[in-house]
Protein backbone atom coordinates (compact mmCIF):
# COMPACT_ATOMS: atom_id res chain seq x y z
CA UNK A 1 0.00 0.00 0.00
CA UNK A 2 1.05 3.88 -0.88
CA UNK A 3 1.85 5.91 2.03
CA UNK A 4 0.18 9.31 1.41
CA UNK A 5 1.70 10.67 4.06
CA UNK A 6 5.40 9.93 3.14
CA UNK A 7 4.45 11.01 -0.55
CA UNK A 8 3.48 14.45 0.57
CA UNK A 9 6.82 14.39 3.06
CA UNK A 10 8.80 13.61 0.05
CA UNK A 11 8.12 16.28 -2.43
CA UNK A 12 7.71 18.71 0.47
CA UNK A 13 9.55 22.13 -0.74
CA UNK A 14 12.61 23.10 1.56
CA UNK A 15 11.57 26.20 3.56
CA UNK A 16 14.25 29.55 2.90
CA UNK A 17 15.11 31.68 4.79
CA UNK A 18 16.19 35.21 2.82
CA UNK A 19 18.26 37.51 5.34
CA UNK A 20 18.89 41.21 3.84
CA UNK A 21 22.59 41.92 4.43
CA UNK A 22 23.52 44.00 7.43
CA UNK A 23 25.30 46.50 5.19
CA UNK A 24 22.19 47.14 2.90
CA UNK A 25 19.92 47.50 5.66
CA UNK A 26 22.05 50.34 7.25
CA UNK A 27 22.69 51.77 3.98
CA UNK A 28 18.77 52.20 3.44
CA UNK A 29 18.26 53.16 7.13
CA UNK A 30 20.72 56.21 6.33
CA UNK A 31 18.96 56.17 3.42
CA UNK A 32 15.73 57.25 5.23
CA UNK A 33 17.31 59.46 8.06
CA UNK A 34 18.98 61.66 5.31
CA UNK A 35 15.74 62.17 3.26
CA UNK A 36 13.79 63.29 6.54
CA UNK A 37 16.98 65.75 7.78
CA UNK A 38 16.78 66.99 3.83
CA UNK A 39 12.81 67.45 4.34
CA UNK A 40 13.30 69.17 7.79
CA UNK A 41 16.25 71.38 6.73
CA UNK A 42 14.99 72.63 3.70
CA UNK A 43 11.39 72.46 4.31
CA UNK A 44 9.55 75.71 2.66
CA UNK A 45 8.57 78.29 4.42
CA UNK A 46 5.33 78.65 2.86
CA UNK A 47 4.46 75.78 4.32
CA UNK A 48 4.17 77.03 8.12
CA UNK A 49 3.16 80.66 7.02
CA UNK A 50 0.43 79.45 4.96
CA UNK A 51 -1.05 77.80 8.01
CA UNK A 52 -0.78 80.67 10.27
CA UNK A 53 -2.47 82.94 7.95
CA UNK A 54 -5.36 80.21 7.53
CA UNK A 55 -5.77 80.12 11.40
CA UNK A 56 -5.33 83.74 12.54
CA UNK A 57 -6.44 85.56 9.41
CA UNK A 58 -3.21 87.37 9.02
CA UNK A 59 -1.84 88.18 5.66
CA UNK A 60 1.48 87.38 4.20
CA UNK A 61 2.93 88.03 0.74
CA UNK A 62 6.57 88.06 -0.47
CA UNK A 63 7.18 84.66 1.60
CA UNK A 64 10.81 83.12 0.74
CA UNK A 65 13.20 80.79 2.53
CA UNK A 66 12.69 77.97 4.54
CA UNK A 67 11.05 77.68 8.00
CA UNK A 68 14.56 77.94 9.40
CA UNK A 69 15.80 80.84 7.25
CA UNK A 70 13.36 82.93 5.22
CA UNK A 71 11.79 86.18 5.15
CA UNK A 72 8.01 87.56 5.24
CA UNK A 73 5.66 90.68 4.65
CA UNK A 74 2.96 90.97 7.00
CA UNK A 75 0.81 93.06 5.45
CA UNK A 76 -2.36 94.71 7.21
CA UNK A 77 -3.47 96.96 5.13
CA UNK A 78 -2.15 99.07 2.19
CA UNK A 79 -0.89 102.18 4.50
CA UNK A 80 0.54 99.26 7.08
CA UNK A 81 3.50 96.30 6.10
CA UNK A 82 6.22 94.69 7.93
CA UNK A 83 9.12 93.11 6.75
CA UNK A 84 10.41 90.41 8.65
CA UNK A 85 13.48 88.25 8.27
CA UNK A 86 14.33 84.95 10.54
CA UNK A 87 17.50 82.94 10.97
CA UNK A 88 17.39 79.80 13.41
CA UNK A 89 19.77 77.13 14.34
CA UNK A 90 18.86 73.63 16.13
CA UNK A 91 21.55 71.37 17.85
CA UNK A 92 21.13 68.92 20.85
CA UNK A 93 20.71 71.90 23.58
CA UNK A 94 17.68 73.23 21.48
CA UNK A 95 16.76 76.34 19.13
CA UNK A 96 18.56 79.65 18.77
CA UNK A 97 16.61 82.23 16.31
CA UNK A 98 17.07 86.07 15.09
CA UNK A 99 13.89 87.40 14.03
CA UNK A 100 14.84 91.03 12.53
CA UNK A 101 11.53 93.48 12.38
CA UNK A 102 12.30 96.09 9.39
CA UNK A 103 15.02 98.43 10.14
CA UNK A 104 13.09 99.03 14.06
CA UNK A 105 15.64 96.43 16.04
CA UNK A 106 16.46 92.87 16.05
CA UNK A 107 15.00 90.05 18.79
CA UNK A 108 17.07 86.82 19.60
CA UNK A 109 14.94 83.85 21.19
CA UNK A 110 16.34 80.81 22.34
CA UNK A 111 13.93 77.85 23.21
CA UNK A 112 15.73 74.73 25.59
CA UNK A 113 13.88 71.68 26.55
CA UNK A 114 10.89 73.82 28.80
CA UNK A 115 13.46 76.84 29.13
CA UNK A 116 13.44 80.12 26.94
CA UNK A 117 15.29 83.35 26.43
CA UNK A 118 14.23 86.84 24.94
CA UNK A 119 16.90 89.38 24.33
CA UNK A 120 16.14 93.20 22.30
CA UNK A 121 18.58 96.56 22.84
CA UNK A 122 16.24 98.35 21.07
CA UNK A 123 12.79 97.52 19.13
CA UNK A 124 10.29 99.74 17.69
CA UNK A 125 6.54 98.24 17.01
CA UNK A 126 4.53 100.31 15.12
CA UNK A 127 1.85 101.32 16.83
CA UNK A 128 -0.53 99.37 14.52
CA UNK A 129 0.97 96.16 15.42
CA UNK A 130 -0.99 95.36 18.58
CA UNK A 131 -3.78 96.92 17.06
CA UNK A 132 -4.02 94.10 14.23
CA UNK A 133 -3.35 91.39 17.24
CA UNK A 134 -5.83 92.80 19.71
CA UNK A 135 -8.44 94.74 17.81
CA UNK A 136 -10.39 96.46 20.78
CA UNK A 137 -6.97 98.23 21.34
CA UNK A 138 -6.14 101.90 19.97
CA UNK A 139 -2.32 103.43 19.97
CA UNK A 140 -1.67 107.01 19.16
CA UNK A 141 2.10 106.53 19.04
CA UNK A 142 5.26 103.12 18.68
CA UNK A 143 6.07 101.39 21.63
CA UNK A 144 9.96 101.16 21.87
CA UNK A 145 11.55 98.07 23.81
CA UNK A 146 15.00 98.30 25.50
CA UNK A 147 17.37 96.88 27.13
CA UNK A 148 14.82 93.58 27.43
CA UNK A 149 16.31 90.38 29.09
CA UNK A 150 13.88 87.71 29.66
CA UNK A 151 13.95 84.10 30.71
CA UNK A 152 12.22 81.40 32.62
CA UNK A 153 10.19 78.16 32.50
CA UNK A 154 7.64 77.59 29.60
CA UNK A 155 4.82 76.61 31.70
CA UNK A 156 5.06 79.17 34.70
CA UNK A 157 4.69 82.59 33.66
CA UNK A 158 4.67 83.43 37.19
CA UNK A 159 7.97 82.96 37.95
CA UNK A 160 9.59 84.64 34.06
CA UNK A 161 12.88 86.51 35.56
CA UNK A 162 12.25 89.89 32.96
CA UNK A 163 14.44 93.18 32.50
CA UNK A 164 14.20 96.24 30.53
CA UNK A 165 11.64 98.87 29.86
CA UNK A 166 8.52 99.46 27.51
CA UNK A 167 8.26 103.56 25.92
CA UNK A 168 4.99 105.04 25.00
CA UNK A 169 4.79 108.69 23.47
CA UNK A 170 1.37 108.66 25.16
CA UNK A 171 -1.80 109.71 23.49
CA UNK A 172 -5.25 108.70 22.89
CA UNK A 173 -5.31 104.85 24.21
CA UNK A 174 -7.77 102.58 24.21
CA UNK A 175 -8.02 98.93 26.06
CA UNK A 176 -10.38 96.29 26.90
CA UNK A 177 -10.46 94.92 30.04
CA UNK A 178 -13.04 91.75 30.78
CA UNK A 179 -14.55 92.77 27.50
CA UNK A 180 -15.50 96.18 28.29
CA UNK A 181 -13.40 99.15 26.50
CA UNK A 182 -11.61 101.84 28.29
CA UNK A 183 -10.59 104.94 26.68
CA UNK A 184 -7.69 106.96 27.97
CA UNK A 185 -5.82 110.20 26.88
CA UNK A 186 -2.59 108.27 28.38
CA UNK A 187 0.68 111.20 28.89
CA UNK A 188 4.27 109.47 27.93
CA UNK A 189 4.79 105.92 30.46
CA UNK A 190 7.54 103.84 30.61
CA UNK A 191 6.10 99.73 31.65
CA UNK A 192 9.05 98.20 33.51
CA UNK A 193 9.13 95.22 35.47
CA UNK A 194 9.61 95.02 39.40
CA UNK A 195 10.86 92.38 42.07
CA UNK A 196 8.34 90.15 43.50
CA UNK A 197 8.49 87.06 45.23
CA UNK A 198 6.13 84.34 43.71
CA UNK A 199 4.97 86.60 41.06
CA UNK A 200 5.70 88.55 38.33
CA UNK A 201 4.85 92.49 37.88
CA UNK A 202 5.11 94.98 35.92
CA UNK A 203 4.48 98.75 37.00
CA UNK A 204 3.14 101.81 34.27
CA UNK A 205 5.09 105.03 35.68
CA UNK A 206 4.97 108.68 34.09
CA UNK A 207 8.02 109.71 33.46
CA UNK A 208 8.04 111.85 36.51
CA UNK A 209 7.50 108.27 38.69
CA UNK A 210 3.97 108.25 39.73
CA UNK A 211 2.49 105.12 39.01
CA UNK A 212 -0.49 104.54 37.02
CA UNK A 213 -0.90 100.16 36.86
CA UNK A 214 0.81 97.75 38.31
CA UNK A 215 0.17 94.14 36.17
CA UNK A 216 0.51 90.78 38.29
CA UNK A 217 1.07 87.25 36.33
CA UNK A 218 0.43 85.08 39.45
CA UNK A 219 0.88 80.99 39.63
CA UNK A 220 -2.04 79.20 38.55
CA UNK A 221 -2.28 81.61 35.45
CA UNK A 222 -3.86 84.17 37.45
CA UNK A 223 -3.88 88.01 36.55
CA UNK A 224 -4.30 91.02 38.15
CA UNK A 225 -4.61 94.37 37.30
CA UNK A 226 -4.55 97.61 39.56
CA UNK A 227 -5.54 101.01 37.91
CA UNK A 228 -4.64 104.19 40.09
CA UNK A 229 -6.91 106.87 40.45
CA UNK A 230 -4.42 109.41 38.57
CA UNK A 231 -5.29 107.02 35.47
CA UNK A 232 -8.69 106.31 35.96
CA UNK A 233 -8.86 110.23 35.85
CA UNK A 234 -7.55 110.29 32.59
CA UNK A 235 -10.22 108.93 31.26
CA UNK A 236 -12.60 111.43 29.16
CA UNK A 237 -15.79 109.44 30.62
CA UNK A 238 -14.71 110.10 34.04
CA UNK A 239 -12.87 113.33 34.20
CA UNK A 240 -13.92 115.39 37.20
CA UNK A 241 -15.10 112.37 39.37
CA UNK A 242 -13.79 111.40 42.54
CA UNK A 243 -13.02 107.61 42.72
CA UNK A 244 -13.35 105.74 46.13
CA UNK A 245 -10.86 103.68 46.99
CA UNK A 246 -8.53 105.26 45.37
CA UNK A 247 -7.70 102.22 42.30
CA UNK A 248 -9.69 99.61 41.17
CA UNK A 249 -8.58 95.75 41.37
CA UNK A 250 -9.34 93.43 38.01
CA UNK A 251 -8.31 89.81 38.79
CA UNK A 252 -8.60 87.21 35.75
CA UNK A 253 -7.62 83.44 35.56
CA UNK A 254 -6.60 81.81 32.21
CA UNK A 255 -6.80 78.60 31.67
CA UNK A 256 -4.36 77.22 29.42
Amino acid sequence: MFDFSRGIRDHEMPSVSVRMPLPFAMLMLWGVVVVLWTVVVHAPASWVVSRIAADSGVRFASVQGTVWDGSLVWVNSAEHALPLNWNCGLDLRGMDCLLRVGAQGDLRISVLPRHWRAESSYWVIPAWVPMALLPATFFSSDLEVRDLIAQGDLGDPARWNVSGRLHYGGGLTRLALQGQPYSVRMPEVVLHPRQASDQMLWELDEMDGSILARFFVQPGHRYRVELAQRLLALSPLYQGKAWSPDRIDVTVQDQW
